[in-house]
């Protein structure tokens, strides 16, 4: 599986695709799928902290905020507010 592929796809997804058998009867319970959901929005959150702290530093060095915007697609509002 490509880069490409898994990230068009959720961990729900893949470990769906995964763990199914022919007639597309699952392994997973409801709580190992809750903890799927959860970790991959502990994921998205984490990256999305990261990119803030990445554009606080750039700003700190006197990035334009144009190249801020353009390297972690964080839009201008957000990067203003992190003038504040």
């Amino acid at each position: 599986m490509s880069q490409a592929d898994l990230d068009s796809k959720t961990v729900k997804d893949v470990v769906f695709e995964t763990f199914s058998e022919p007639g597309g009867k699952t392994f997973m319970t409801a709580a190992e799928e809750l903890k799927l959901v959860g970790k991959e929005e502990g994921i998205k959150e984490g990256i999305e902290k990261g990119k803030l702290e990445i554009a606080k530093k750039m700003l700190t060095e006197g990035l334009y905020e144009s190249y801020i915007h353009k390297v972690t697609g964080l839009s201008l509002k957000d990067i203003e507010k992190l003038k504040e």
